[in-house]
């Protein structure tokens, strides 16, 4: 063997000068041995030389494993089959045992007490009955067989292959297909499946999100939270095998079973889908064709439980983002329902003002003519209202100079009336005219309730290159920093007690936000506020 090794051209340098220093020993102790054999009488000097032999050629092997150590990880074409290497390891193990056990004995002689001599004797009974038994120890046995197996063979799978290949079916979108479809179709594509199917936890039970090729017959194929077959995929993250691939081991799993997957045709595992967060579900298997001598090793094992861990993770990603989704969309239906709802609240103000003042003004024409143009413009807000809701408001030029003036004009009857005045020739944007007439008729309103009757509130429109700033000052009462960072533009957070809903401000900085802007607040308690609207101009 050594000389067939050092011949080989394919072998590496390190194989090569392992087998030329085993030729070396061994031709030396066949030379010594012979001799011995032939002539009793052998020469000391040969013993001795035995010896310094030994000894150099192990260091020569040591400094060269050093000076090699980065081709042991070559392979050449010649194995050792994996029965040779189970029996030498097996060897090895009884030999040290046994060496213990001289060691002991050795001990015992050293001391030279009488009684030790009978311990001795029980210590080497117990010795070789602890050998036998651990021997015939099936459990043992085929624990020292895997780890033999796991520490001296070379592995059935290429574990970076198999990870490379299962992200990149679990990476690659698939057209109509969810997270469960595309991990369903990874795992019957790594392990050669026809069918299978994935169940996923809900709240009473483990429901079915994806089948292939799955035939159900008898019972409903649910599984309770909390039955014996659920406990064990979790707890102990057993992976059940069909009655084909049945192990002693599998046959007492076999009552945890229900009907329904009993019932399951061609079915080869139950796999569990183990995260982080426990147990999220688990997925049936099925080949077509079993073949009862392809028993599940340890490493078709380790690589399904990999394989389920990494497919429970991506299940639970994706729920995670679908559950994130849904709330951001929950998020913008709230957020659009408050806003209709604060818009219908100033219509039924209106309205109501009318209604108040109708059995005192009902006679006088001028009061028809308002109350005929009040509902005219409640009709034509809540018309819009619907627009936006329905996202079919279309965004049009606006003429910020007008809008300004019409929004001061709407507010004269209010204390103090406010003032406009500009440095713009012309200042135009894109937008929705009536959701910026709003919040600038907003700011305006705030504005009159935060300021005294003989206060200011300034309108400036002002205009620099491509900019186009709306500044609403006033001499109010003002506003402190931490409640302008905390607490203006919280949803819901009214400081006008039961008048308001408290979503204005949060109002206002989304439709601002929504033209493209930003609404930028300054304000000293009893001094005033200055709310400064930036637009990008049309270019």
């Amino acid at each position: 063997m050594c000389e067939q090794l050092i011949r080989d051209d394919h072998s590496s340098r390190m194989t090569k000068l392992v087998a030329l220093v085993a030729f070396i020993l061994f031709a030396y102790d066949i030379i010594v041995f012979s001799l011995l054999l032939l002539n009793s009488d052998l020469h000391l000097s040969l013993w001795k030389a035995r010896t310094v032999i030994s000894s150099v050629t192990s260091l020569i092997l040591a400094l060269s494993i050093i000076f090699y150590a980065g081709q042991l990880k070559e392979r050449s074409r010649f194995k050792l089959s994996n029965s040779v290497i189970i029996f030498n390891t097996s060897l090895t193990v009884v030999g040290g045992f046994l060496i213990v056990i001289a060691l002991f004995a050795a001990t015992f002689d050293y001391f030279e007490i009488s009684w030790l001599s009978a311990s001795k004797v029980t210590l080497y009974v117990l010795a070789i009955f602890s050998l036998i038994a651990l021997s015939l120890s099936e459990k043992i046995r085929d624990s020292f067989v895997v780890w033999t197996s796991k520490h001296f063979f070379a592995h059935k799978y290429d574990y970076k292959k198999q990870w490379i290949q299962l992200d990149a079916l679990l990476s690659t979108q698939h057209k109509n297909q969810n997270c469960y479809d595309i991990s369903l179709n990874a795992l019957k594509t790594i392990f050669h499946c026809n069918a299978g199917g994935i169940w996923v936890k809900g709240q009473q039970f483990y429901t079915s999100v994806a089948t292939q090729g799955i035939d159900y017959s008898g019972s409903l194929p649910i599984e309770p939270h909390h039955s014996d077959l659920i406990e064990k995929l979790e707890q102990e993250e057993w992976i059940f095998q069909a009655s084909t691939y049945e192990t002693k081991y599998d046959a007492q799993y076999k009552s945890y079973l229900s009907d329904w997957v009993l019932n399951i045709e061609g079915i080869w595992i139950i796999l569990p889908l183990n995260s982080a967060t426990g147990l999220i579900g688990f997925a049936v298997l099925c080949k077509n064709n079993l073949n009862k001598k392809e028993k599940l090793t340890w490493e078709d094992l380790d690589l399904l439980k990999l394989t389920g861990r990494q497919i429970a993770s991506y299940i639970s990603k994706e729920q995670a983002s679908e559950k994130l989704i849904q709330n951001q969309q929950f998020d913008m239906f709230n957020k659009i329902s408050a806003f209709a709802i604060h818009d219908i609240k100033n219509l039924i103000a209106q309205q109501g003002l009318v209604v108040k003042n109708a059995e005192k003004y009902k006679h006088h024409p001028e009061f028809i003519d308002d109350v005929i143009a009040t509902i005219a413009n409640s009709v034509n807000k809540m018309d819009q209202l619907l627009k936006k809701i329905k996202g079919e408001v279309e965004s049009k030029t606006i003429n910020l100079h007008e809008l300004l003036k019409q929004a001061v004009k709407m507010n004269m009857n209010g204390l103090p009336s406010p003032t406009f005045s500009t440095d713009c020739e012309s200042a135009f944007i894109n937008g929705d005219s009536d959701k910026l007439l709003m919040a600038i008729n907003h700011l305006i309103k705030n504005a009159q309730d935060a300021t005294d009757d003989d206060g200011e509130v300034n309108l400036h429109l002002r205009c620099q290159e491509q900019q186009i700033w709306i500044d609403i000052m006033d001499t109010g009462i003002g506003m402190d920093q931490s409640f302008i960072k905390n607490e203006l533009f919280q949803p819901f957070n009214s400081t006008k007690e039961n008048e308001g809903m408290g979503i204005g401000a949060f109002q206002i900085r989304e439709i601002i936000h929504g033209l493209n802007g930003e609404l930028i607040v300054e304000s000293t308690p009893k001094i005033g506020s200055k709310f400064s609207i930036y637009l990008p101009m049309l270019s």
